[in-house]
């Protein structure tokens, strides 16, 4: 896609909000045909605090299994403009930012690839992005994580968290599932209709971005009904980011004049600005037909189309010593690890500039149909379809240039114990840059799936057993990933003034609060320019070689590999299952539950290249390492699990519930470690590959919860839980000798490190989570409006995840082991306000990063806020503010025997606020 291509919808969409909008001034306005509301019907808003509040505990209360929920009034009230920062309020959640916004969730300490997201039920395709340059955030690189940004607040009524499965729940979530529940005609039960519109301030960007909200909702004769409801926002976000590029992977020698020092540092000081204008589209609709009590139809769509073009400079200073000299070195002992604290580059560094943009699109179709059919008093049918599809397109283009001889001064812990780089080089001087690297790229992720049950409910109504449940479901998914660049290297070694500069967009206050000492003013490739040059010098980028799709460039003249990332993957999947609800006294304590078995029987085929390594003798003189052509495989596998789960609830008092689970559960490998490739790097001797015959990850689990709702809108609760996890997926290094194969730089035979994951992993975790929300009515005047809600999850895990470079092993990725929510509510009369508190504890990131270290995301903290004042039923005003304190997000590597934690990136996106003025009818 090219960066300025039209797009149809979108310009419909702004139309449509610069109709409404008509200024920058957010206004909201909802009408009710009230003739044509019926007695008892639902609301399709429930207003207050207070009367949200009480819809999640009920979903809680009556559930059967583990639930937590969030209804629409609290994704409404929440100072969260997205499902992940709703989401993070409720125990035992927490997530990842992307670019200063929640993206992508994890349930009691997995992360996002072990947590299912369905929409009523049925599991959507992940809709991650496929880009490359996507600011420290997570793109779609095999995954199969939700991105939980695309999905607006206003989309949906309801969604619930799953702790526990029964059998009938769609296996794939080892952490838990979440379900999101759009609105349905007839559960609203009468005319209505609204628009409402919002403006957004990034106060980093200097942008203030507008939103609108649509929606429609209509009932003809009782049983006819339908909905449409559609939101579009535009937003800019802007991130400073300091990255090492992780530390090397063993101490290094240091010329240092003639007297040599052996210490560990960082591979570079990169500065890099991260610039994203999104558009965001959701639409939902439903038409659902109830022609009598027997029979309810409906259909289902979910749309979500993300539209970005996103902007990336660098300014990489790379700490690669060689023969150059440095002076005045100190070199502090970290439990044995030498690391360089600071020196002197009276040789120079060299330093790298890249100017990059990217367009990235991704949508989300969701269609669906269900069918419900209560054929007698006792028996009812559920016929269930749906098809969905994720496309996600990115194209990229990169202009690289360097300098060799920069002066510069490191210090590793300056003022606020970060980093600080210094030069006396004029850097804003283009004459002493060359051009280096020139790259276009496109990407393409598409993901396809379809599925089909049928379940028959029999309601059995004889003592303890209430009834029978049984069913079967379908599926079949096909996803499809490529990726194609070409980078020529005719110009290499050129001037960079052949090509030109640009300003740098943030010249004054570049990583100012990250609170890193970096130079400023530092020069910037022209990318027009750069890439005009496909065009207007295609004989000499032809005649300069390295431009085709299969071989990267490499400075060393060596060949590093050819690309074989592309996936082609296919998954065909049945299932069965079987359950029973009970329900009785033991002795005078009401006791009910459900138990059940899903039995998963699944295939799978992945497609992927492998290259194997050769040696060329064209020069008898002088033989090179190379690859050999690479060659198609297809792995097939099947596996099957069987998921046995037991719920049981007692209610000893008519405000208290006591629940006990057990169940086995299953998450799906993720779809890059799937891929049978094998990447050759000849350069560093190593190879990397996937594995198609991976099994799913499962895990026993056990929770017990005791919750007492001690009056309305009131809970307090502390639960128990633990999985025992086994095949988890890790890497698995060995030493691989090519017999055949003679390495011409040392005579011996050919050794690669290769890297390939393997069903090794087993860990356990254990954890208690406690939970507690209240309103003060019973205070005096005005302190009655008060109330709380919080929420302290504690997770320890024991796990074999071993660094293969230091033989220490660590917790299971992604699991932080406190997690803290707290927020503070008042709603009394005209004003209502929240202030919400969470914090975050650190959790490992990467086993093992690309230079064998561990790498770790730091412990986060965050404050937001919103106000709001009624004029009357019908105007109100509204103020958000999110992560009031200007928090940064930061990461850490820890160094083979080392203690210390030793900063390697951090994140500066700034602060959010929303505006808003609301006007409703009911």
């Amino acid at each position: 896609m090219l960066k300025n291509e039209p797009k149809l919808r979108r310009r419909c969409a702004m139309g449509f909000a610069v109709a409404l909008l008509g200024t920058t001034v957010s206004s909201v306005a909802f009408a009710a045909d009230e003739t044509d509301a019926s007695e008892g019907m639902e609301e399709i808003v429930v207003t207050g605090i207070r009367g949200s509040m009480q819809q999640s505990l009920e979903r809680k209360r009556n559930a059967d299994h583990f639930v937590d929920a969030i209804t629409a009034e609290d994704i409404g009230a929440f100072p969260d403009q997205n499902l992940a920062e709703s989401l993070q309020r409720l125990g035992g959640v927490a997530i990842d930012r992307k670019n200063g916004e929640g993206a992508f969730v994890s349930v009691r300490g997995l992360g996002p690839n072990f947590v299912l997201t369905t929409v009523h039920g049925r599991v959507i395709p992940s809709n991650a992005d496929a880009g490359q340059n996507d600011g420290l955030g997570q793109a779609n690189r095999g995954t199969r994580a939700t991105a939980f940004d695309k999905l607006q607040a206003g989309l949906v009524q309801a969604v619930e968290v799953h702790k526990s499965p029964r059998a009938d729940h769609v296996e794939g979530g080892l952490g838990g599932f979440i379900d999101i529940q759009p609105r349905r005609p007839l559960d609203i039960g009468k005319k209505v209709w609204g628009v409402a519109a919002d403006a957004t301030r990034n106060q980093l960007s200097d942008d203030t971005g507008p939103g609108i909200f649509g929606m429609y909702s209509d009932v003809i004769n009782d049983n006819l009904g339908f909905m449409a409801s559609a939101q579009f926002d535009n937003k800019v976000f802007r991130s400073d980011i300091l990255r090492h590029w992780s530390h090397w992977g063993a101490p290094r020698t240091i010329p240092n004049g003639g007297n040599p020092v052996l210490a560990n540092y960082p591979r570079q000081m990169q500065g890099e600005l991260f610039i994203v204008d999104r558009d965001r589209l959701n639409i939902s609709s439903a038409l659902q037909f109830r022609p009598n009590d027997q029979l309810d139809m409906t259909v289902d769509l979910l749309y979500t189309d993300t539209s970005a073009t996103e902007e990336a400079y660098w300014q990489d200073f790379r700490l690669q010593f060689g023969e150059r000299n440095f002076t005045n070195l100190t070199v502090i002992d970290d439990n044995g690890v030498p690391v360089l604290s600071s020196f002197d580059a009276t040789g120079g560094v060299r330093l790298f500039v890249l100017n990059a943009d990217e367009q990235v699109d991704t949508e989300t179709m969701n269609i669906g149909f269900n069918l419900k059919y209560q054929a007698s008093d006792r028996l009812a049918l559920n016929f269930d379809a749906q098809i969905s599809e994720t496309d996600s397109p990115s194209s990229n283009r990169e202009a690289l240039a360097r300098n060799d001889n920069v002066q510069a001064s490191y210090t590793k812990w300056a003022s606020g114990g970060l980093p600080s780089l210094t030069t006396t080089t004029d850097v804003s001087d283009a004459s002493g840059f060359v051009s280096h690297v020139q790259r276009a790229q496109v990407h393409l992720v598409n993901d396809t799936q379809s599925q089909v049950r049928f379940d028959v409910t029999y309601d059995i109504d004889s003592g303890w057993l209430q009834s029978f449940q049984a069913g079967v479901r379908a599926y079949r998914q096909e996803r499809g990933d490529k990726h194609r660049y070409l980078a020529p290297t005719a110009f290499r070694g050129d001037p960079l003034t052949d090509f030109g500069t640009v300003p740098f967009p943030a010249a004054s206050d570049f990583l100012s609060g990250t609170g890193v000492a970096f130079p400023a003013g530092v020069v910037t490739p022209d990318l027009e320019a750069y890439y005009q040059t496909f065009f207007t010098r295609a004989d000499e980028i032809l005649a300069g070689g390295c431009f085709n799709t299969g071989t990267e460039c490499s400075i060393t003249g060596f060949n590093t590999g050819r690309f074989n990332e592309d996936l082609t993957h296919e998954d065909d999947g049945n299932a069965i299952y079987a359950m029973v609800t009970f329900g009785g006294e033991i002795g005078q304590t009401p006791m009910s539950g459900n138990f059940g078995v899903r039995y998963v029987d699944n295939s799978t085929r992945s497609d992927g290249e492998q290259a194997e390594p050769a040696i060329d003798f064209s020069d008898p003189a002088n033989p090179v390492l190379v690859q050999n052509a690479p060659v198609f495989l297809s792995e097939s596998h099947e596996y099957t699990e069987v998921l046995p789960s037991l719920n049981l609830r007692f209610d000893p008092r008519d405000d208290m519930v006591i629940r006990f689970s057990w169940a086995k559960v299953m998450s799906r490998p993720t779809f890059l470690d799937l891929n049978p490739r094998l990447t050759v790097q000849l350069n560093s001797l190593s190879s990397r590959g996937g594995n198609g015959n991976l099994d799913p990850t499962t895990a026993t689990q056990f929770d017990l919860a005791f919750e007492w709702y001690f009056s309305d809108y009131s809970i307090a609760q502390i639960g128990f839980f633990t999985k025992d996890i086994e095949a988890f997926v890790q890497p698995d290094f060995e030493d691989v000798t090519y017999p055949g194969i003679f390495n011409p730089n040392t005579g011996l035979p050919l050794v690669l490190t290769s890297a390939r994951p393997l069903n090794t992993g087993k860990s356990d975790l254990k954890g208690f989570e406690l939970g507690y929300q209240t309103a003060f009515e019973n205070l005096p005047a005005p302190f009655d409006g008060l109330g709380v809600s919080a929420n302290y999850t504690y997770i320890d895990s024991g796990s074999d995840f071993a660094n293969t470079g230091t033989g220490a092993t660590y917790s299971i990725p992604g699991l932080s082991e406190n997690t803290i929510n707290l927020t503070l509510f008042y709603e009394k009369g005209p004003y209502t306000a929240r202030l919400s508190y969470n914090s975050r504890d650190d959790f490992l990131d990467s086993i093992s990063d690309f230079q064998g270290n561990p790498s770790f995301v730091d412990e986060y903290d965050q404050w937001d806020a919103s106000f709001g004042y009624a004029f009357n039923d019908k105007l109100k005003l509204s103020f958000e503010a999110i992560n009031i304190t200007d928090e940064n997000v930061r990461y850490y590597n820890r160094l083979g025997t080392g203690t210390i934690e030793h900063l390697v990136g951090v994140q500066h996106s700034g602060r959010r606020f929303e505006f808003g003025v609301r006007y409703s009818v009911n």
